[in-house]
């Protein structure tokens, strides 16, 4: 969209690319009419607002059904917003080469300026009211997005679903507006609104020679409209791209991942053929069994020194930590080294990074590398591993190494700086997620130049953040990572569900080095789960990371469980998962106790008044809650390869507050019930069957009514194995 920041121009579409399908104004159903509210908009057009939120008008009509539906939330939602007319000259021109007469957002910033000043000479009574209902007209013309995409699509015409993106990308828009001009108001909810409303965004990149990996995991991970938008701003195959990922899958990256049992560092050049430079091996073996972290330094006569960093000591050896790819060459271990050339690189690298966060530099400035400083002898590589955390958390500047990154040159828009780390391989790898969250200073090699990550902080970008969409999103994402930085002067706090989301966008070579990884940003020496199983591993780690507690709405986490019993409630992994993070509902924070016989805790449950046989149940099946008299029903996922019970008589579900139209759930087997009060107060032991799906239905149909189940909501205590 038009209101969109443009990339460099090595990198820009053009003006022309902008005058897409999704852009074309259907027809203008909006000039003849007087100005009304967000609710009758289509009405006095012809259409009751419930007929175009069901599809439910005739078939002949869907052309015209279609225009008006884009009319009303592009200009009527905009005119119920600002209370204001909306004149579409503003917004639409003709293209008399094409005959087409095409949508744009560049007026749009001048009528969000005079917005904010009528809100902030309004009363506080009408500023008050003013909030309410665009709080109101946001959420009705959310849902409308959202039924749209995952109902009502196939009765409007084919291509209309293109034209709906502009108009979330407008809605997001206003959002973050009316979030700045009332700061009162109750926060918006943008999980809602989905950029990708025609489900074409896959194929239309995967064409623009973009990775299906970064597609999924990282682009529609977080489908907001700008972040989407954004990207169409990009050419085809953008100078960040810069490999063939015609062989990558939407949960596999073929040119990230690498077979370490056949894998040789690359020299600078394919021509050169250099010597292997090594660590004196008694020095790294010395330094790891002291509890230190080995540092290496290179002489004028390119002889490798090993320095012994006490991280304990304020007065220990400086040195700047190396964050990478192992896709892009640098990867090894002590007793194998790297290239001479590499090495002689990788120090002048160091040299500049110190330069530029400190002003002066040693031209034997120290430095750290996995592949000089992690042996791969198995006692040693568990003892450096343990050290991690501290290695990079300690030195005085961790720097990137990326050729994505690396593409970028000094003058380049910030936004496309910020996008640009967004969509990197290196922000796609699980180990460098600890590197960027720890680090004291964070240093980019671009081309020809370093770049500071305190550059991408300007005064500017800090005070949009939070007012427009694109920016707050990018630096949001920035600033989450960035816990421990020197500049930003708060407390490292680690939340899981931040950490799950993180890891969401992240892939392995070995996957279950998963809790290695993120072991020390909880505090625990990663060294203790090295000689653990995968399973081990998480198993443990959840147990320890926060003592024993985990949200209560982590068994919601879609993807395959543990297969050990009391177990089976558990993530398999967090890596590369569909969903990103944990979902948070207002009731997150309720915790439950890890326990090794299962997950005890208190969820809202459907009791079923009978037990039921899962596999043979139709989908939906409907109920009736007794209690509530609400008519629901349940939607149920076999696509699980885990094992689960055959029966269910329980339905665990996330807590919500009685608005959401659909809660995630789980079936449940209740195997005994056990009394845990003097009050008579009992807890369920329960096996956990398949995900599902329960929505609320204002009436059951005819036939689903006469087949419909009785069960009961309750609070229980559960017990879950």
């Amino acid at each position: 969209m038009d209101h969109l920041p443009r990339p460099s121009s090595r990198n820009y579409c053009g003006d022309a690319a902008l005058r897409v399908p999704r852009a074309i104004l259907l027809l203008n159903v909006h000039d003849d009419y007087p100005p009304t509210t967000f609710e009758d908009y289509p009405v006095v057009r012809g259409f009751a607002a419930e007929t175009l939120a069901k599809g439910s008008f005739q078939p002949e009509q869907a052309q015209t059904a279609a225009s008006t539906f884009q009319n009303w939330l592009f200009f009527g939602l905009m005119e119920a917003t600002f209370r204001n007319r909306v004149h579409p000259n503003d917004f639409i021109e003709y293209d008399p080469e094409g005959g087409r007469t095409y949508l744009h957002t560049r007026a749009l910033q001048g009528h969000l300026v005079e917005w904010e000043g009528r809100v902030s000479r309004s009363t506080p009574t009408e500023r008050a009211e003013w909030a309410e209902q665009t709080s109101v007209i946001f959420k009705s013309a959310s849902n409308l997005l959202e039924d749209f995409t995952s109902n009502i699509h196939r009765f409007y015409p084919k291509d209309f679903a293109v034209q709906v993106e502009l108009l979330a990308s407008l809605l997001e828009v206003l959002e973050y507006s009316r979030h700045a001009f009332f700061p009162d108001a109750p926060p918006r909810n943008k999980d809602n609104i989905n950029g990708d409303c025609s489900l074409n965004f896959k194929n239309e990149f995967l064409r623009k020679g973009w990775c299906a990996y970064t597609i999924k995991h990282v682009l529609l991970s977080n489908p907001a409209p700008s972040i989407l938008d954004y990207a169409r701003l990009f050419k085809s195959h953008p100078t960040f791209i810069t490999k063939v990922h015609k062989d990558c899958q939407p949960d596999y990256c073929a040119v990230s991942n690498v077979d370490t049992a056949t894998y040789t560092p690359k020299h600078v050049s394919p021509e050169c053929e250099c010597e292997y430079l090594r660590p004196k091996m008694v020095e790294i073996e010395s330094a790891i069994n002291a509890g230190c972290i080995p540092v290496i330094a290179l002489t004028n006569t390119n002889e490798m020194v090993t320095v012994s960093a006490q991280w304990q000591n304020n007065d220990a050896t400086p040195y700047v930590a190396i964050s990478h790819v192992w896709a892009e060459g640098l990867g090894s271990c002590s007793e194998k080294g790297l290239p001479a050339c590499q090495v002689q690189k990788l120090n002048k690298a160091a040299r500049e990074a110190q330069q530029k966060v400190y002003g002066v530099g040693d031209n034997t400035i120290a430095f750290w590398i996995d592949a000089l400083c992690i042996p791969e002898s198995p006692d040693l590589r568990r003892q450096a591993i343990g050290l991690m955390e501290k290695t990079y958390a300690n030195a005085s500047v961790v720097l990137v190494l990326d050729e994505s990154i690396g593409q970028l040159l000094p003058g380049d828009p910030l936004h496309e700086k910020m996008f640009t780390i967004y969509v990197s391989s290196w922000v796609q790898r699980l180990w460098t997620l600890q590197e960027m969250m720890v680090a004291r200073e964070l240093v980019f090699q671009i081309s020809n130049a370093m770049l500071d990550y305190q550059e991408l902080f300007t005064e500017d970008i800090v005070n949009l953040s939070g007012r427009d969409p694109l920016t707050t999103e990018l630096f949001g994402w920035l600033a989450t990572l960035l816990m421990n930085s020197s500049s930003l002067n708060r407390p490292r706090i680690v939340d899981l569900d931040m950490i799950i989301w993180h890891l969401s966008r992240r892939t392995s070579s070995r996957e279950s080095d998963e809790i290695l990884a993120i072991a020390g940003l909880f505090g625990l020496d990663a060294s203790d789960y090295v000689p653990l199983d995968a399973e081990e591993r998480m198993f443990k780690f959840l147990k320890e990371h926060a003592e024993t507690r985990v949200p209560t709405d982590l068994i919601f986490l879609p993807g395959d469980k543990l297969s050990r019993p009391g177990h089976r409630w558990a993530p398999r992994k967090f890596i590369a998962s569909e969903k990103s993070g944990t979902p948070k509902s207002k009731f997150h924070d309720e915790r439950a106790a890890v326990m090794d016989v299962g997950l005890f805790g208190r969820w809202q449950c459907l009791v079923l008044k009978e037990k039921l046989v899962t596999n043979s149940l139709p989908s939906p099946v409907p109920f009736v809650a007794s209690n509530t008299e609400e008519e629901i029903v349940i939607e149920l996922d076999r696509t699980s390869t885990m094992e689960r019970p055959e029966y269910m008589d329980l339905i665990v579900l996330r807590e919500d507050d009685g608005e959401s139209d659909r809660v995630p759930g789980l079936a449940g087997l209740v195997r005994e019930e056990e009394e845990i009060g003097e009050d008579g107060e009992t807890v369920l032991v329960v096996d956990l069957g398949s995900p599902l799906v329960l929505s609320r239905r204002k009436k059951l149909g005819n036939s689903m009514a006469l087949s419909a189940h009785l069960a009961t909501f309750k609070q229980r205590f559960l017990l879950l194995r």
